[in-house]
């Protein structure tokens, strides 16, 4: 008789993925002047690099621990794969960036989006709605989206989605109870993922 092995593919360690995080936030973007054909242009990628940079360093790794202990574990299992530009590589610990257009200006950007994602759904774990709230779209053509969040089995949240066009990279969320929050657009098109098929 021989005992069988089952391999099970474990999820990293809050702490692995925090200390990847900090990793990733303290990487130098590597601007080089030669690459600018001005001062004013090399400064205006540099203060964009550097909102986002300060935002991220702002959290140390024991807070981000804090903050991945509040997620469920499909909302965790979610965040180390988003699909985007960012997603933890457990061989290597680290977080991979998918590279997009111009690292520089655009690496502490994606972190900024996941930690921000991460925020949210601490938040909506928190909160209690009820019914959907009839709302008028902001301009003609406006896409709206019903979508339930399932955040434990006691509660979900009901709310409806339309893109933010002031900045397309992110959607309002609009609470039965006229709350209203701001949220990357990543998670909505994630969560229309998950809706069923029209019939």
């Amino acid at each position: 008789m021989t005992n069988e092995i089952t391999v099970v593919n474990e999820l990293p360690t809050f702490e692995e993925v925090a200390s990847a995080i900090v990793e990733f936030a303290k990487q130098k973007p590597g601007f080089e002047l030669c690459n600018y054909g001005s001062m004013a242009s090399y400064k205006s990628d540099y203060n964009r690099y550097k909102k986002d940079a300060d935002f991220n360093r702002n959290f140390s790794k024991g807070e981000i621990i804090d903050m991945l202990q509040l997620l469920t574990k499909v909302q965790y299992e979610y965040i180390l794969k988003t699909g985007k530009r960012l997603s933890y590589n457990k061989e290597r610990q680290q977080m991979d960036y998918i590279c997009g257009q111009y690292f520089p200006t655009e690496y502490q950007y994606a972190l900024r989006q996941l930690i921000e994602e991460i925020q949210f759904k601490i938040e909506t774990n928190k909160r209690k709605f009820s019914e959907i709230r009839e709302v008028k779209p902001f301009r003609t053509g406006g896409e709206f989206v019903a979508i339930t969040l399932h955040t434990n089995p006691e509660n979900e949240i009901f709310v409806i989605v339309c893109p933010d066009w002031e900045d397309n990279t992110n959607a309002i969320l609009e609470f039965s109870n006229g709350d209203a929050m701001k949220v990357p657009y990543s998670y909505i098109k994630w969560k229309r993922d998950l809706l069923p098929s029209e019939k």
